[in-house]
């Protein structure tokens, strides 16, 4: 003798699922969450660490030559002939009148 079974609406199985906050695999939605989370927190970490890195990163490093200083005479040669010119002309007189 064959038994019939009939399943339950999954209308009737999705309100049940809505009212206790399941999905279709009988997990908690929450729990998704909480993994989205951790990729992000996990997505920010390597962010960081990959600024870091390129930041961190210097140039080639540059090598100056240096000297003590030394106290010496200085002695200076101009050697032209010609007419000077001023690069710029300032006149200057008094703000009083009369005196």
């Amino acid at each position: 003798m064959d038994q019939i079974v009939n399943l339950p609406k999954t209308e009737s199985t999705s309100d049940v699922e809505t009212a206790l906050g399941l999905d279709h695999l009988g997990l908690k939605k929450k729990r998704h969450r909480g993994w989205l989370y951790g990729l992000l927190v996990l997505v920010v970490i390597a962010a960081i660490l990959a600024g870091y890195q390129w930041y961190a990163a210097s140039p080639a490093r540059i090598d100056y030559t240096t000297a003590p200083a030394a106290v010496a005479d200085l002695t200076v040669e101009v050697s032209a002939t010609g007419t000077l010119q001023p690069l710029t002309q300032v006149e200057i007189s008094s703000e009083l009148s009369g005196v």
